[in-house]
Order: C-alpha cells, then sequence, then structure tokens
C-alpha cells in the first residue's frame, strides 16, 4: 500500500468512527432524562397507592377480640322469651369445664340481666370462676339485685373476684368502687369480710382506705364504719392505739414503713 492509499484508509476509518460515536450520542430527549431520571418513572395511580397502604396496614392490625358464634347463639337464646333456662345452664357448664374463660364471662354478663333467678345466679359463679377485674366489675353491677339472695351471692362473688386479683397486678384502680361497695353494704358479716380484705394490703394503702372510710363514716353517720376503721387500724398497725387522724397516720408510717 502506497503512501496515498495509507491516508486514504485513516481518513475513511476518522469517517466511520464519527459515525458510529454520533449514533451512540444520546438524543436532546434522552439527555433530558439522563438529568431527570423521575421523567422516566412509570406513573402511580395514588387512589391505588393508598388502597394497597391501607390494606397492607389492615392486614397488620391484630383482629377484634370477640365471642365466638357458639357463644353468639347461645346470648340470643339467652334474650329469647322462650328460652331453655336448663339447656343454657347446661351450655355455661360446657364452657367453663372447658376452661373457656372468656365465652363464660361473655355469655355470663347476659345471664346477669336475664329475668330469669337461676342464670342469674349461675353469671355469679361464672364470675367467680373467671375471676379478675371484669368479674369485680359485673359483680358490682349485681349488688342491687331485686332478689335479696342473688344480692348476697353477689357480694361473695365481688370479694372472692377480689381475692382473685394477682398481687403483682394489684387492684389500685379499683379502690374507689370497693370504699362506695362497703359504704353502701349493711351486713355486719359481708363489711367486716371486705374489711379484711383490705388488710392485706401493703399497709400505707390499708390505712388510707381505713383513714378514707372513717372521714366518710362520720359524714354519713354510720358508727358500724367508724368502729371498724378503728379496729384495723389498730390491727394493720400491730396493736398501735390512737391513730385517729392522717397527721399521727402519718407519723406512724414514717417511724414503721420500712420494718
Amino acid at each position: 500500500m502506497n503512501k496515498k492509499q495509507r491516508l486514504f484508509a485513516a481518513l475513511l476509518a476518522v469517517v466511520v468512527l464519527g459515525s458510529v460515536v454520533w449514533y451512540l450520542l444520546p438524543s436532546e430527549g434522552d439527555e433530558d432524562n439522563l438529568e431527570n431520571p423521575s421523567v422516566q418513572a412509570t406513573p402511580v395511580d395514588p387512589a391505588s397507592s393508598s388502597q394497597n397502604g391501607d390494606e397492607k396496614g389492615e392486614a397488620q392490625q391484630p383482629p377484634a377480640k370477640s365471642v365466638s358464634a357458639h357463644v353468639a347463639r347461645l346470648q340470643q337464646k339467652a334474650q329469647e322469651e322462650n328460652r331453655n333456662v336448663q339447656e343454657l345452664l347446661k351450655e355455661m357448664q360446657e364452657l367453663l369445664d372447658d376452661n373457656d374463660d372468656d365465652g363464660a364471662f361473655e355469655l355470663a354478663v347476659t345471664f346477669s340481666k336475664s329475668p330469669s333467678r337461676e342464670l342469674r345466679s349461675k353469671a355469679l359463679d361464672a364470675f367467680r370462676w373467671v375471676g379478675g377485674k371484669q368479674s369485680v366489675k359485673a359483680c358490682r353491677e349485681m349488688l342491687s339485685d331485686d332478689d335479696a339472695e342473688i344480692s348476697k351471692e353477689a357480694m361473695e362473688a365481688f370479694r372472692q373476684s377480689l381475692e382473685s386479683i394477682d398481687e403483682e397486678e394489684g387492684f389500685s384502680e379499683l379502690y374507689p368502687m370497693i370504699k362506695d361497695v362497703m359504704m353502701e353494704c349493711k351486713d355486719e358479716n359481708d363489711l367486716e369480710a371486705l374489711f379484711l380484705l383490705l388488710s392485706n394490703l401493703h399497709v400505707r394503702d390499708s390505712l388510707n382506705l381505713y383513714m378514707d372510710l372513717q372521714e366518710r363514716g362520720v359524714k354519713e353517720n354510720r358508727e358500724d364504719i367508724v368502729d371498724l376503721t378503728k379496729e384495723y387500724i389498730e390491727f394493720v398497725t400491730n396493736g398501735t392505739e390512737g391513730i385517729d387522724s392522717r397527721t399521727a397516720m402519718e407519723k406512724w408510717l414514717k417511724q414503721h414503713e420500712d420494718e
């Protein structure tokens, strides 16, 4: 190949190379897309996105707690005018035997509002068995039952439900309710049983509750309440006499609470 041929070949190579480079360069529209990558993003329907997010959120939420279909049917039967009381009592017992506390409690709430004395009494049995704060509150509602025997059973179930609460869990939020129940109670034995129950609390809680009851007893002319508060204040302070005011109570606590 002579000099002229080599020069022509080199020129041809430059032309070819230039063509290839020009072909590979991005167009003006492509340059915009490179500078703004979001332009290339596939549009998203906001409504569709929101719906998917909601579905995901709903899937993550725990299912709402509800009674079983079986218990719901029993509740409906208990409310019917031609209810079969013996059949319902048997069904409740089966729930208790199966340790279905949630189902038994929900059915007991329905029983507690029944005109049937047998069903109301069975409700109290269930509350006693299930125990805990929910049963305490349910029994509280039945203390004013028109049937004196049911009311008496409700007081016993109320106390036993309180006793079932773990010491670690405590029931301080129930103190106002307990004091109200004690102020309404007229039966000496029931009242003393509740006073004894309160003596098992931490001494500061016991004393504060007794002082609250003493003040209410004075205000409402309940000598029986006042006498019992004095007796039990002395009892929880190991026989200390003369603690008849909050000042005296705090003085005693400061001296003995850490013992």
